[in-house]
């Protein structure tokens, strides 16, 4: 960046009355403005996305965690979607058999889920998870429509 110093007479009529260190101007101090920002603004989107990547890593072990804990309880998870809401903010969908999910013995899991989302919930991580039975009426192009276009690897491959 270039810096104007000149001190004493700057032509025939003006004289400097206050000596200064450094003059810029204002294209300069616009520039550098500019560049800063620029600077400022990758810096954050790389913060945001490695808190993203780290983010998506505990939500799948969390959906890792709750699907166990179903399959001790005798239940059959047949797929796990998630929708991102923001980088820290996350919905997983975790389908089961009609017969599974109605059942009243269903209704405990939510006592396991609800501490599960409480405790691992912070300022920068926040998951939530909901239930559906996957009968005859189950459209998945209906969850991609809501946002679920994230499908658990565990399961998308028995479906394809």
């Amino acid at each position: 960046m270039e810096t104007l110093k000149h001190t004493g007479t700057i032509s025939k009529n003006w004289i400097i009355t206050e000596p200064r260190e450094a003059y810029y101007s204002s294209d300069k101090v616009i520039d550098a403005y500019m560049l800063g920002k620029k600077e400022g603004l990758e810096q954050a989107q790389k913060a945001i996305f490695a808190l993203l990547e780290k983010n998506l890593v505990k939500c799948h072990q969390l959906t890792t965690k709750v699907i166990t804990t179903l399959r001790q309880r005798k239940f059959n998870p047949s797929n796990a979607y998630l929708r991102i809401i923001s980088f820290d903010v996350f919905e997983v969908l975790i389908t089961l058999p009609e017969n599974e999910f109605l059942a009243d013995e269903f209704l405990f899991i939510y006592d396991d889920i609800n501490h599960i989302e409480t405790t691992e919930s912070s300022d920068l991580f926040s998951v939530t998870f909901s239930f559906s039975d996957s009968g005859v009426d189950f459209d998945e192009k209906h969850l991609q429509s809501d946002g679920f276009i994230l499908k658990n690897i565990t399961y998308a491959a028995k479906s394809r």
